[in-house]
């Protein structure tokens, strides 16, 4: 008999339990990416958000769509591939809507909705890194 559990559930029950413990300082404001099926599908909204919270040095800022709110980044359901141009306005669309909390990172548990946003190539006002893990391989995010 076997519990399944997200990865970031498992991750942050190993940070609560003091097993895991952030040290490296990352100073870093990131926006943490609801994915469609974590987020809204599964009600994972805390555990990816305490373990950015967890690292020194960060501090999350929420985007105005989030948690059961959260807007998808275009990508789900191979969406990007059978809708290209309709995928590219909700990802943009996405963008937007994170770059009004000028997050230096915007992190994501789900490598899809990443690659996706990574690769919009959409000049923002705001520069941000795109990845899901930016803070775990680079200590500095400039």
């Amino acid at each position: 008999n076997y519990e399944v559990v997200h990865h970031t559930d498992f991750l942050f029950d190993l940070v609560r339990q003091g097993k895991i413990k952030p040290e490296r300082e990352v100073s870093a404001t990131v926006a943490y990416h609801d994915s469609c099926y974590l987020g809204r599908y599964n009600e994972v909204y805390d555990a990816p958000r305490q373990i950015l919270e967890s690292i020194p040095g960060v501090t999350v800022v929420e985007p105005e769509m989030t948690r059961d709110r959260g807007m998808c980044c275009g990508a789900g359901g191979a969406y990007s591939v059978l809708q290209p141009d309709m995928s590219q306005q909700v990802r943009e669309r996405k963008l937007a809507s994170i770059n009004r909390v000028q997050p230096e990172v915007v992190a994501s548990a789900n490598p899809g909705c990443s690659m996706h946003l990574s690769a919009a190539g959409v000049k923002t006002e705001h520069p941000m890194v795109l990845v899901d893990r930016a803070l775990a391989a680079n200590s500095s995010t400039t």
